[in-house]
C-alpha cells in the first residue's frame, strides 16, 4: 500500500499530494516497525516535499516526517543520511509565520534528535571536511 501511495505523493494537484502524505504518515503510525524496510524510500519523498513551494505539501510532509521517524524509531540517522535536512527545517522555522507550523518543526527536530549538541558538532565537522 505504501508503494502505491508514494507514487501519488508526486501528484501535480497539491491537495492530492498533501492528503497522500498525511495518509502515508498515518499508515506508518499504524504499521510501526513493519514500515522500516520502506523508510529510506519514504524519507526521500518526504524531504523532497519539504522544499516544495506549495504550503499544503510542505506542512503535510513536515507532519509525515515526524510520524515516520517516531513510529519506526528511525532517528538521528536521517540527519546524517540527509545533511540538507537540518538547514531545510531551520529555514522553515525562520520563514514560517504561523505558530502551529513552527511548533511542528520544533517537534520534528526533537524527534530526530537534532538538538544533541555533541552529535551536531561531530556531523558539522565531518561535513566541513567533506566540503573543503
Amino acid at each position: 500500500m505504501l508503494r502505491v501511495l508514494l507514487l501519488k505523493a508526486n501528484d501535480v494537484n497539491p491537495s492530492v499530494a498533501a492528503n497522500v502524505l498525511m495518509c502515508v504518515g498515518e499508515l506508518v503510525c499504524i504499521s510501526g516497525e513493519d514500515a522500516i524496510p520502506y523508510v529510506s524510500e519514504l524519507l526521500k519523498v518526504i524531504i523532497e516535499r519539504l522544499s516544495d513551494a506549495s504550503v499544503g505539501k510542505r506542512d503535510a510532509a513536515l507532519h509525515a516526517l515526524g510520524q515516520v521517524c517516531s513510529s519506526t524509531g528511525h532517528v538521528i540517522a536521517p540527519l546524517i543520511d540527509y545533511p540538507q535536512l537540518v538547514p531545510l527545517l531551520s529555514r522553515i522555522l525562520r520563514m514560517e509565520a504561523t505558530k502551529n507550523v513552527r511548533r511542528e518543526v520544533v517537534r520534528v527536530l526533537g524527534i530526530l534528535g537534532a538538538l544533541d549538541p555533541y552529535r551536531r558538532k561531530v556531523c558539522y565537522s565531518l561535513l566541513q571536511r567533506v566540503l573543503l
